[in-house]
């Protein structure tokens, strides 16, 4: 039976490198066992409209081609049908792609997909917003929402703007219910983790998993420089649950509540918020090709 697989790209990874990309996915994907479209973005949200129509067309993969945000609206588009997520990285972050031992090397990446190995993977829902990896509130929203602002991407311009930002946050008091037990707290930034990574090798919640049907709750309470530098040291070698100013309850059903929460990021994309984040667990509810 041939195989009908989908590839949704993002175009602003380069005309030369897109060029690069289809030669290889002709010598990777031969037509007597597949049946390759390829698809650009045009815009946002392009990809999850593309992504809904090769499902609904029933193709067994759509493959997405570009960063953790087109990732996202790929799986938007094909959550809860049987058409699985194919990913190639690349973006600067790529935190699904590194959770889930995806290479980051495009022909290692689509030898992969060739060999079609497929895990159901857990998603979340943020105030009705599909996650893969995170969703939160606090100082990581505010900086994300600095990135979208400037347009900024990449690991520097991430830390700049992270650096430059610290200066300016205030800590924020929460209500954090989490599978009905409630928590009162003073902190800097809420993170709720599906998977372990924020990208770039940053383990926001080391213990997490894409695969355990929960999600892990990150409350870091307020930072100066200094506890920042020991929260970013913890972070980066896997081991951020263990340092003193870090809560981490794992749940399944989460409420965020604040009267100065004023937005919230959904895998690294900021959003304007309201005064409560709702967050659950969808176990099991996408097809995804892994190692």
């Amino acid at each position: 039976m041939i195989r009908k697989i989908a590839f949704i790209i993002n175009p602003k990874s380069g005309t030369d490198r897109n060029k690069s990309l289809q030669a290889s996915i002709a010598a990777i994907f031969p037509t007597h066992i597949f049946e390759t479209h390829i698809f650009f973005t045009e815009f946002a949200g392009h990809a999850t409209g593309l992504a809904a129509d090769c499902a609904s067309k029933h193709f067994e993969t759509v493959v997405a081609v570009g960063g953790d945000g087109t990732v996202n609206e790929v799986a938007r588009g094909i959550i809860n049908t049987g058409t699985s997520l194919g990913i190639v990285p690349k973006g600067s972050g790529n935190g699904l792609a590194r959770t889930c031992n995806i290479p980051l090397h495009t022909e290692k990446a689509l030898h992969l997909i060739a060999k079609g190995y497929v895990k159901n993977i857990d998603a979340g829902l943020a105030n009705d917003e599909l996650f893969l990896s995170n969703a939160g509130t606090g100082f990581d929203s505010y900086v994300a929402m600095q990135c979208r602002q400037k347009n900024a991407r990449g690991l520097l311009m991430y830390i700049r703007t992270s650096v430059s930002a610290f200066t300016q946050y205030k800590s924020k008091s929460y209500t954090v219910t989490i599978d009905g037990k409630e928590y009162n707290q003073k902190a800097i930034m809420i993170s709720v983790a599906n998977g372990n990574e924020f990208g770039y090798g940053f383990k926001i919640a080391p213990t997490a998993s894409n695969f355990d049907g929960k999600l892990d709750v990150m409350i870091i309470q307020p930072l100066n420089f200094f506890t920042a530098g020991r929260v970013s040291f913890y972070a980066w070698w896997g081991n951020l649950n263990k340092y003193s100013k870090v809560k981490h309850i794992a749940g399944k059903e989460i409420v965020i509540r604040s009267k100065q929460m004023a937005d919230y990021q959904v895998d690294g994309d900021a959003r304007e918020g309201s005064n409560e984040l709702q967050i659950k667990i969808l176990p099991k509810a996408l097809n995804i090709i892994v190692q």
